[in-house]
């Protein structure tokens, strides 16, 4: 009995030794897998590093964009130039490429202004893909209507989905689908019952639409628009400066189109406007963006003005032939900048000299938005140059509350004498979270992030964990659908709060962000998704590198 006992003890020692090395073995893989991952990570960072040692996200190869190509073209008033038969052939081949995947409303947008290519250059297409891309179009027809909300009343998507359709259709075609009477009808009274910050670009969409029938306006329309233009179309209703100035350029629009006189807009609509102006002198809502070819386009022409040359030469940094545009932002831009440093540093890769003498060329500007400097303010700490000689620009009056929350945040890091939650208590709202008009995950996180743990009270914090984990879906964080950014932000609050089960949602939000990543170690923007993102490689890095 002894003699079997012994026996079989030694089996269970000798098993035991062997699924160490089994596991020791598997680590050791693991390890060195991790390792290759994050070598090709770099790899990918450091290949699409621009000329001046700065960043602005993967896939920068220039690609054909049929968005800029047709603002672009509109900015410059450009006549119809004929098209070189290697675009001719790239469009073709991308249509045929785009219409076998899933429609949605961007790639509805694609397909417009591609078709606007197709109708004014005489491009041939496969008589078979047209016919599948028209079928798909029917199918999502819904009351005679084009559209993909799986909302139902999104008015919004219904009208300028619809506008999209019926554009393509009649483009790759030369005859656009009718609309009946009866659904026209109800159309219009759904756009009068929507919300006022919609109603403008509603009824320019819905004029366009009535256009493409071949018919115009009834009386009962015209006066029902030209009532609702009288009024400014209550342009003074959105404390959002985005929503006013679209309001307001549609509204122009539409004076314009019914020959609508007496039409004004105040002061205020212009320093709207000006808000959103950018260093080469065109328009973007983001203050880290070069010009937004669209916006440009319909801000000038409501302001009447012509093109600056720094405008002009910036679309000609993007032109790649005479007819045809790339991306716009192909210059560095700070915040993609400070996240390819960032991802660097927590790979324990070395960030190019190119790279620092970049962030050291950037803290001599003196136009610096307040978001920018924050991240310059960043990257500067990540590289190891001092910040104690670095001089806050003077306080700008007319900064929006979202330019004023990164003066203030670079602020507090420039001289910790400031009382940071003094400075945003008008940002904290009813659901325990910081934010402008609603809180989000992000203005929480960066505020949360910059005060000390100890300034906040039992109350606060439980109030902060209720508001983050009402973003909390079944495999991440997020409103809707779990994104990336949101889980991190989330998480590093939840941490700074003292959750207590912070290692559940640390290891719920690892498994979310496996979801994200790529052959070759980056992470896209959607799940399984197969494109390098540098912004989603940011945080799925982060995400990864939470203990």
């Amino acid at each position: 009995m002894k003699k079997r006992v012994y026996k079989i003890k030694k089996f269970n020692f000798v098993f035991i030794i062997i699924i160490l090395i089994i596991i020791g073995g598997c680590e050791v893989l693991q390890e060195n897998r991790d390792s290759k991952d994050q070598s090709k990570v770099a790899e990918v960072i450091l290949e699409s590093m621009n000329k001046d040692g700065g960043f602005i996200g993967f896939n920068q190869e220039k690609k054909l964009n049929y968005y800029n190509t047709f603002y672009n073209r509109a900015l410059l008033k450009k006549d119809i130039v004929e098209i070189d038969e290697v675009y001719k052939n790239y469009i073709k081949e991308d249509f045929n490429h785009k219409v076998d995947q899933e429609l949605s409303r961007a790639s509805i947008l694609e397909f417009r202004y591609l078709s606007e290519l197709v109708s004014k250059h005489q491009i041939s297409l496969g008589e078979e893909e047209i016919n599948r891309l028209i079928s798909k179009l029917k199918d999502n027809r819904k009351d005679g209507l084009y559209w993909f909300s799986k909302e139902e009343g999104k008015e919004v998507e219904k009208v300028s989905t619809t506008l999209d359709a019926l554009i393509i259709i009649n483009n790759i075609t030369g005859e656009t689908p009718k609309i009946k009477k009866e659904t026209r009808s109800s159309l219009f009274e759904s756009i009068k019952e929507s919300e006022n910050k919609y109603k403008a670009s509603l009824y320019t969409s819905y004029k366009k639409i009535i256009e493409l029938q071949g018919t115009s306006l009834s009386s009962n329309e015209r006066k029902e628009i030209e009532e609702f233009v009288s009024k400014k179309g209550d342009i003074n209703f959105a404390k959002n400066p985005e929503e006013a100035t679209l309001q307001t350029l549609y509204l122009s629009q539409l004076s314009d189109e019914i020959d609508f006189e007496g039409f004004n807009i105040s002061d205020e609509v212009y320093k709207r406007i000006n808000r959103f102006k950018t260093t080469d002198d065109g328009f973007n809502m983001y203050s880290e963006s070069n010009y937004d070819p669209k916006l440009t386009y319909e801000i000038n022409k409501y302001l009447g003005v012509e093109l600056s040359s720094n405008l002009t030469e910036e679309i000609q940094y993007t032109e790649i032939s005479p007819t045809l545009y790339t991306e716009n932002n192909i210059n560095s831009n700070i915040i993609q900048t400070y996240r390819a440093i960032k991802t660097l540093d927590l790979m324990g890769e070395k960030v190019p000299k190119e790279t620092t003498n970049l962030i050291e060329e950037f803290s001599t500007k003196s136009d610096l938005s307040a978001r920018d400097l924050y991240y310059l303010l960043e990257s500067r700490k990540l590289l190891g140059l001092s910040i104690e000689d670095f001089n806050l620009p003077s306080s700008n009056e007319s900064l929006d509350s979202n330019q004023s929350m990164f003066y203030n945040l670079s602020s507090y890091k420039l001289s910790k004498d400031k009382d940071l939650k003094a400075d945003f208590s008008s940002m904290k709202n009813n659901d325990g979270g910081y934010g402008q008009e609603t809180s989000t995950l992000y203005e929480t996180y960066l505020i949360v992030d910059n005060i000390p743990q100890n300034k906040f009270t039992s109350e606060e914090k439980e109030g902060i964990i209720d508001f983050v984990m009402s973003r909390e879906n079944e495999d991440g964080f997020g409103k809707g659908k779990p994104s990336l950014d949101k889980t991190y932000h989330a998480i590093k609050i939840l941490e700074k709060m003292g959750y207590s089960d912070i290692e559940g949602k640390i290891s719920k939000a690892k498994k979310l962000a496996k979801q994200f990543k790529n052959e070759t170690g980056t992470y896209s923007e959607e799940k399984g998704g197969s494109e390098n993102n540098l912004r989603a490689t940011y945080y799925g890095e982060l995400i990864e590198k939470i203990s």
